[in-house]
């Protein structure tokens, strides 16, 4: 028992997890948050005042379907996404951005996530789902929420939302687009397996405040 306890501390303190908390302890932070513009990764996608729109969520939400999308129908609009804090957020609506906040129920988007990621462990990919969305229940009704079955199955009902929110123009099509039309299939094979993910996170006291946090923002 006390050999199991210790792996788990040694798992929970690994470079890669602290690496992860850092990020979103940095981006919880309106001062801290400018700091991850050090970052490369990050820079090009963060909030500037020139951004036209910012498109963020947890990882694994259908954010990049709903950017490509936007872009495909407004290919010389700016656009602040996949940085993936609460702070990106509430930055956009300080400067007055129009902002449409990707959400996913926490069981999928979370297993999703753990599955592409051999160094994350569930406790703190759960702990990132529910401080994200914690903070952005306090602003829900100044931005657009868009579930993952919305932004794939109708991505320009979501923009046509954001226009009718905003007062903005954005070009946006009412079809269904076609993945392959956006996304190249090209993708790397999961670490590990979704179905077994979601089976590790029911023991996880945070994924009831998850499914919480996930049922009160996607209600209409």
């Amino acid at each position: 028992m006390e050999v199991a306890a210790k792996n788990s501390l040694r798992r929970y303190c690994s470079f890669h997890n602290i690496r992860y908390m850092a990020k979103i302890y940095f981006g919880s932070n309106l001062l801290l948050y400018n700091c991850l513009k050090l970052l490369k990764k990050l820079r090009k996608g963060m909030v500037y005042p020139d951004t036209d729109i910012c498109i963020d969520g947890y990882p694994k939400q259908a954010n990049t379907f709903l950017v490509k999308s936007f872009l495909m129908w407004n290919p010389d609009k700016k656009v602040a996404s996949h940085v993936h804090v609460p702070m990106q957020i509430h930055k956009a609506l300080q400067y007055k951005i129009p902002c449409v906040v990707t959400i996913r129920d926490p069981y999928l988007s979370i297993a999703s996530t753990l599955a592409n990621d051999s160094g994350l462990i569930y406790e703190v990919a759960i702990w990132g789902y529910v401080h994200f969305y914690k903070s952005i229940y306090k602003i829900k009704n100044e931005v657009v929420i868009a579930g993952f079955d919305e932004a794939i199955e109708s991505p320009g009902k979501i923009i046509k939302s954001l226009n009718e929110r905003y007062g903005t123009d954005f070009n946006y099509e009412m079809r269904k687009i076609e993945k392959n039309e956006l996304i190249s299939d090209n993708e790397a094979t999961p670490w590990r397996t979704k179905n077994a993910m979601k089976e590790e996170l029911k023991g996880s006291k945070l994924i009831k405040e998850a499914e919480s946090l996930y049922a009160s923002l996607i209600q209409k």
